[in-house]
């Protein structure tokens, strides 16, 4: 598809301005029937294809998986030492990245070696906890996973972007369409209008059918 789309913006919902602008003059048209043609109605269904095995993997393995590996991750020891009347623990993100600036900062200072020797020995720590971490992650099927979940992201969002970048010929059509846009959120503005602007053209070209 031509427009960025991420796991989130597809799990999690993408912009609402053409939604909320199309939505109610897509409703008041719902009591007149609207058939999409068959090649159209047949994007439609890839779609729903798509979106429910990106959502069942997500669900079904994709979630669990990662949580019970950052759970493992997440039960290796932390290190923790008090500096000069300071507590830093390996927990703290920040105060891993401050106490090895400090090391990196006087690594070459030989009058510092021995004032800086602590948190030479919590920054080891802190690095031998992160590689053990990182094998936990290699020697598990996260990896695998992550490239599993990013394949039917991109598969779902391609198949988004084949319903509205479909060239339709009829006002059943467009009207398909648009309620597919406001059902899935779609901007507009996002990259879309140029083939909404070309789908009205094309339909009154042909007498508005």
């Amino acid at each position: 598809m031509k427009t960025d789309t991420t796991r989130r913006a597809l799990l999690g919902g993408a912009g609402l301005a053409t939604a909320a602008l199309i939505a109610p003059a897509i409703a008041a048209t719902r009591s007149t029937p609207v058939r999409p043609s068959p090649a159209f109605a047949a994007l439609i269904a890839a779609n729903a294809a798509a979106e429910k095995a990106c959502k069942d993997y997500q669900a079904g393995v994709y979630s669990p998986l990662i949580d019970a590996v950052r759970a493992e991750m997440g039960s290796l020891p932390h290190t923790t030492t008090v500096i000069r009347g300071k507590t830093y623990s390996t927990a703290v993100e920040a105060d891993v990245n401050f106490v090895r600036a400090i090391v990196k900062g006087t690594a070459r200072l030989p009058a510092a070696k021995e004032h800086c020797q602590p948190h030479r020995t919590f920054t080891a720590a802190a690095i031998r906890r992160q590689r053990a971490s990182q094998r936990i992650w290699n020697a598990s099927a996260a990896p695998a996973a992550c490239e599993e979940s990013d394949r039917l992201v991109y598969a779902w969002g391609d198949a988004q972007g084949a319903v509205v970048e479909y060239p339709v010929n009829t006002a059943a059509d467009l009207h398909a369409k648009l309620s597919f846009m406001a059902a899935n959120q779609m901007e507009a503005e996002d990259g879309w209008f140029p083939y909404l602007v070309a789908d009205a053209a094309r339909i009154a070209q042909m007498g508005g059918r």
